[in-house]
């Protein structure tokens, strides 16, 4: 197996990492809610979060965006960033009213003509044995797959192949069904500057 095609294995697993460490945080968050709202009065209660918006979120790069309605946030400079995600992880986003993640990997230059990278690729996840794996048909520059991991987070992704760089586009939830994942991934674009 080669560097880059273990590269982004490993932002399958770091998504894994990711989500388990955002399903986390919304409950320390509400553990935090529940003491100041008990503490608190009306006149500093905390508001409803604000409705979702239409947001393009673009990779730190500037290689990879993705129009999404949302009220995601920035993680990338947050400790909710997996430790050793630095140096791949180009954009980490966190919608907690839809418990959504979604993150950008750049895994690098491709070593391998796309189709046997994405044939590496699916053959990788079959044996990886995720619950619900669904592989779409590789194109020329993508392929997208789903799948439920050993705790339950469901995971949609988009692999991206350039002749300068690969990129995993992944949207991760412990709540969120895959159909949901897969319309938060509905507008990817690679941006010129990275072709």
């Amino acid at each position: 197996m080669n560097i880059k095609f273990a590269a982004l294995l490993a932002a399958a697993a770091l998504s894994v990492t990711a989500c388990e460490q955002q399903a986390a945080t919304p409950q320390q968050a509400s553990a935090v809610s529940a003491a100041d709202t008990a503490s608190a009065t009306p006149a500093d209660a905390p508001s409803a979060p604000p409705a979702a918006a239409p947001q393009t979120l673009t990779s730190s790069d500037n290689a990879v965006s993705i129009s999404v309605t949302g009220n995601f946030q920035d993680q990338l400079g947050g400790n909710a960033l997996p430790e050793g995600a630095e140096a791949g992880t180009i954009l980490q986003q966190y919608d907690e009213n839809t418990d959504i993640t979604l993150t950008v990997v750049d895994a690098g230059k491709p070593v391998k003509p796309a189709k046997e990278y994405y044939a590496n690729l699916k053959t990788a996840l079959e044996q990886a044995g995720f619950a619900s794996l669904k592989a779409g048909a590789a194109t020329e520059n993508r392929m997208d797959y789903s799948f439920t991991d050993t705790e339950g987070n469901n995971h949609n992704c988009i692999n991206i192949y350039s002749p300068d760089n690969l990129y995993a586009v992944c949207a991760f939830s412990s709540s969120a069904d895959n159909a949901t994942l897969a319309e938060t991934l509905k507008d990817v674009k690679l941006l010129k500057k990275a072709m």
